[in-house]
């Protein structure tokens, strides 16, 4: 994993939302999957891998003085602006969590447990993403990849 360049702010949100992430993640645990089964090992390792991830990107980043507010991959709480390759239809969507209950976002939601959810997590602007679906398989492109404002407001109010 070469380094990637990071804004101080989004640097600074990204060691948050890693807290953050590992206080959900015994409460998700809790709360859908209370026994030890096959489902729970898999969200487990899931989340354990995207903490692992981004825990790379971090120890790996150049931290600038930019006040740009985009990061270079998709993390929980981003708005992704995806096209469907096979409709030419351009959506957006915040990966939320599934204790989500609103924002002030004008995409559409996908749990970061939903399958388009998991799809998008830790990609790039430009990767290809397929995403199977009850209803089918779905082919999408990044197009862009957003961190709303609350997310740096949380990281304000701590200063």
């Amino acid at each position: 994993m070469a380094g990637i360049v990071l804004p101080k702010s989004v640097f600074e949100v990204l060691v948050k939302h890693l807290v953050d992430i590992e206080e959900e993640k015994e409460q998700l645990l809790e709360r859908y999957y209370p026994d030890t089964t096959k489902e729970r090992e898999a969200f487990e390792d899931f989340i354990n891998n995207y903490i692992k991830e981004v825990e790379g990107y971090i120890s790996n980043a150049k931290v600038t003085k930019s006040t740009k507010k985009t990061c270079p991959f998709v993390i929980i709480g981003s708005v992704v602006e995806i096209e469907d390759l096979h409709y030419n239809e351009v959506e957006k969507y915040q990966i939320v969590s599934p204790f989500e209950s609103n924002s002030n976002s004008n995409a559409d939601f996908a749990s970061y447990l939903s399958p388009m959810g998991k799809a998008l997590l830790l990609k790039k602007v430009k990767d290809k993403v397929m995403v199977e679906t009850p209803m089918g398989q779905f082919t999408y492109i990044i197009k862009s990849i957003e961190i709303p404002n609350e997310m740096f407001s949380i990281i304000d109010e701590d200063r």
